[in-house]
């Protein structure tokens, strides 16, 4: 096979696989036959993805898996309040954001009502990154006025749409000539740069770079502009679905955008004690295609491919995510998110309603990203000169951080008594405002990534639009 790249970023997916004929159309002299897209009859057959209890994982996956903090047994603690009273002291105002000081992937909190304190407790990785003062003010900010939850796309310009449906029908006679080369990429630069929408935070937050980032860097995975272990681009998968050969040409349009999978988070609870025990960052998918006034529309279709791609995507999310910054910095603010709607949920934040409120006044600084108003569009082809078969693909997607506490996910867990006791029995006596707690192993069902991220089928959600 050969392979030609063109870089670039948005909200569609779309894969259009044309069956190269020598001979020209007589209707369009100079130009090939291209059959209509026909559904689901370009695939003949979508591999399954096998679900990783069932799949022996190469050594290197499960050394991923192991780097991942969900299979971590350090347990790091964070005092709010001896942090605000460290930076008190500091002789001049507090003009950057501050680190968390170990604390990332958050897993509960602890009401430490005898110094009117807030200890949150999370699990502590090699090289993961932490939480940064402004994330925990914006996300406890969101969350006591309940506002809209943080979401973001990079939409495709209707007019370049409709422009691009157009384009696919001009396709040069011959696969191997550089007229052909020139074709593909030109269809990437008709698709055009793709608007960047942010909604539920700022614009220039943190919050709103990361969603971007982990799209983009998702979306070029997906493109096979980046390879990330162990992802494949859904190019090599149309490729390989396509080994038997089919005289069908296939097209799909669909999106990708990262969620908070079904059901989750999964809250357990005791006196004075939260815990995140599941929250799974996936990719979920859904078909499109064009209304009448030429805007791309959620429609009714399964495309095998897209599904197949964003199943094993989910499946090994944690796998990437240690190798991704933009993805683990994802996930903390996924995390962060659903605990502190957990704990208004509980009806805690008025317990530490006083130690919340001097962290706000405390930390007012917030970092400000300067995010371009578009991105340039992704695109990716390559075509099988042996079957004369061409595969085009452009991408759009986004992120939508949407953890919902709910009654039937939250459950009361008496074991956590223990882990509320050991935690604030290791307060130090000095005032330091994080330390270490030596634990066997972590919490019931979160030292396990295998089952926590069994594949699911993701489930259908519409992204909130501005």
């Amino acid at each position: 096979m050969s392979k030609f790249k063109t870089t670039g970023v948005l909200f569609v997916h779309a894969v259009i696989v044309f069956t190269v004929i020598s001979s020209c159309s007589n209707d369009h002299p100079g130009r090939i036959e291209s059959a209509q897209a026909n559904e689901l009859i370009a695939i003949k057959s979508v591999k399954e993805t096998v679900s990783i209890e069932e799949e022996e994982l190469s050594l290197e996956i499960k050394e991923l898996l192991r780097m991942h903090p969900s299979s971590s047994d350090k347990l790091r603690v964070f005092s709010l309040r001896r942090f605000c009273d460290s930076l008190l002291k500091e002789s001049t105002p507090v003009t950057n954001s501050v680190s968390l000081k170990g604390l990332g992937w958050v897993e509960g909190y602890v009401i430490d009502r005898e110094n009117n304190d807030l200890l949150l407790f999370g699990r502590e990785a090699e090289s993961w990154p932490e939480l940064k003062s402004d994330d925990l003010r914006l996300t406890i900010d969101k969350v006591r006025k309940g506002s809209q939850d943080p979401f973001c796309s990079l939409d495709p310009i209707n007019g370049n749409v409709v422009a691009f449906e157009k384009a696919k029908e001009r396709i040069p006679s011959r696969a191997d000539s550089e007229e052909l080369e020139a074709y593909l990429n030109y269809l990437i630069e008709v698709w055009g740069p793709q608007q960047v929408v942010v909604g539920g935070v700022p614009d220039s937050s943190h919050h709103a770079y990361t969603m971007l980032e982990a799209d983009y860097t998702m979306k070029k995975m997906s493109l096979g502009l980046q390879t990330i272990t162990p992802i494949s681009s859904t190019l090599e998968t149309v490729s390989e679905d396509n080994s038997e050969g089919s005289d069908a040409s296939y097209q799909s349009s669909s999106r990708f955008w990262f969620v908070c999978r079904e059901g989750h988070p999964e809250v357990l609870y005791e006196e004075d004690i939260t815990t995140i025990d599941k929250l799974d960052v996936i990719i979920q998918t859904h078909a499109q295609g064009l209304n009448r006034q030429g805007e791309l529309v959620d429609v009714e279709k399964v495309y095998p491919v897209s599904e197949t791609w964003a199943r094993r995507f989910s499946e090994y999310f944690p796998a990437t995510a240690v190798q991704v910054k933009e993805f683990a910095e994802l996930e903390n603010l996924y995390r962060l998110l659903a605990l502190f709607k957990a704990m208004k949920y509980q009806g805690h934040m008025d317990d530490v309603r006083e130690v919340l409120d001097l962290f706000y006044h405390t930390c007012t600084y917030v970092r400000v990203y300067s995010i371009p108003e578009t991105y340039k569009g992704l695109g990716n082809w390559s075509f099988e000169r042996n079957e004369r078969r061409i595969y085009h693909q452009i991408s759009t997607g986004g992120v939508h951080m949407n953890p919902k506490v709910i009654s039937n996910q939250v459950e009361k867990r008496e074991s956590l008594s223990k882990t509320r006791q050991n935690i604030k029995e290791s307060i130090p006596q000095n005032a330091i405002s994080n330390w270490d707690v030596s634990e066997s192993k972590p919490p019931e069902a979160v030292n396990d990534p295998i089952s926590r991220n069994a594949p699911r089928l993701p489930q259908q959600e519409s992204l909130p639009r501005k």
